[in-house]
């Protein structure tokens, strides 16, 4: 009895891969992610006679900026405050200081209110009691300073990780990196089809059989071989795609914010 090695391989390969995404889903995740976009609300050089004042009546001077920063648990179990090994906050660079920290809401105030305070005019702390899964909160920051300014998140946990959210990793864009991943290894396999069969009969002359002897003939039966592989070829791309796109989906992509 022939054994059909491609189909068992692959039947291996898609059997590991469940199992795998079985136990990832099922298994313990402490994770904690975070999203920041930044508007530039006022530009000092396209607005220099415009006039500012913050809460205390004083003049803002240079750059105002608006960042909208999203926190929350993207794993599947509570992040206490005791897992917090350095404060978690935001840090801010190129900036004079912090003009406003305003909370845009969260998940379940009535379960995990958050508290949020400005250190040292350039930093926020943000702490908890209670971080559920799937729970988050908003804020909006407003600063002084130069146009480059930016903002990022500080601090560790442990055992919970910190990952920033990527919003091209949605399912439609896993889907989209499968397609060409698919896609490339088809182009590559026909590629290579078209070429040995191109130099097979542009040099399929009898004075260059006589020159080069039985070479063209290897090209011919690597191009034959090849194409009768095709079946084969095209489950090991679909397999290769598939496989990089779960990967993607479960130790790669985030889940996105619940506010």
């Amino acid at each position: 009895m022939k054994i059909d090695w491609p189909s068992v391989v692959a039947g291996a390969v898609i059997s590991g891969v469940i199992g795998l995404a079985t136990t990832f889903y099922f298994s313990s995740r402490n994770e904690l992610a975070y999203s920041i976009h930044r508007q530039v609300i006022l530009d000092r050089d396209a607005a220099r006679s415009v006039t500012v004042l913050d809460s205390n009546n004083q003049p803002v001077l240079g750059n105002i900026h608006s960042f909208e920063v999203k926190i929350w648990n993207s794993g599947n179990v509570d992040i206490p405050h005791q897992s917090v090994r350095r404060p978690l906050g935001l840090a801010c660079a190129n900036i004079s200081r912090i003009l406003q920290a305003t909370p845009l809401g969260w998940t379940t105030p009535e379960i995990s209110p958050f508290k949020i305070s400005i250190k040292n005019g350039n930093s926020i702390d943000i702490s908890w009691e209670y971080f559920d899964p799937k729970t988050g909160l908003a804020i909006s920051v407003l600063t002084d300073g130069e146009i480059t300014s930016s903002c990022e998140m500080v601090g560790s946990m442990f055992p919970a990780t910190i990952k920033r959210y990527d919003e091209k990793l949605t399912l439609g864009g896993i889907f989209g990196f499968f397609v060409i991943i698919f896609l490339g290894i088809s182009f590559i396999y026909q590629l290579l089809c078209s070429t040995l069969e191109f130099i097979y009969y542009k040099f399929n002359h009898p004075e260059i059989l006589k020159l080069l002897g039985n070479k063209v003939g290897k090209i011919q039966s690597a191009a034959t071989y090849i194409r009768s592989k095709e079946s084969y070829i095209m489950l090991f791309g679909f397999l290769a795609a598939a496989i990089f796109s779960l990967y993607i989906l479960i130790f790669v992509r985030i889940s996105p914010p619940p506010i």
